[in-house]
């Protein structure tokens, strides 16, 4: 690999555009080969390639971003409850010190702000979507499905029955 493609793997690394990485890597586009081609080409490339999977995979093993982390925070904000960090008293909203939080409630909490006016203050606090963590979990359990899709004997056997009922 030159030091080009190199360059252009870190560049990748940065943001994921292929486009922008090929320009910051140096290169120009040629009359025949616009940027975005030219960098979809370089990203096809068998040793390109290797480098960013090679150092996407240092980047996951360090930051420690594995599947069964990424599952257990979606699992934390999908089977949240907002009442154990937020309560309604005597009609006035109470919020829980995050102190006396657990983990698990404070993992839900995707903002807090605070504002303060001549006229009093307000508390803004947003939950992460819960259903949006449920339909993502949802998915990778395969509970829910968009599409089936038949391969080998069972998309043969549909087929033939497809084709029998049309007849």
């Amino acid at each position: 690999m030159n030091h080009k493609q190199r360059r252009f793997v870190a560049e990748y690394l940065i943001d994921l555009n292929a486009t922008a990485a090929y320009l910051r890597a140096g290169y120009r586009p040629t009359k025949r080969h616009t940027a975005e081609s030219a960098a979809s080409t370089l990203l096809r490339n068998v040793e390109v390639a290797a480098a960013i999977t090679a150092a996407q995979g240092k980047i996951m093993t360090k930051i420690e971003a594995t599947a069964e982390r990424v599952l257990g925070e979606l699992a934390r904000i999908a089977f949240s409850d907002t009442t154990k960090a937020v309560t309604i008293e005597s009609g006035r909203v109470v919020v829980k010190d995050t102190a006396e939080m657990t983990d698990d409630q404070r993992a839900a909490i995707a903002e807090i702000n605070e504002a303060s006016t001549e006229h009093g203050g307000s508390l803004k606090i947003r939950f992460h979507d819960k259903v949006r963590a449920l339909e993502l979990l949802g998915k990778h359990l395969r509970l829910f499905t968009d599409r089936v899709e038949h391969t080998g004997l069972e998309a043969l056997a549909d087929r033939l029955a497809k084709a029998q009922r049309r007849a």
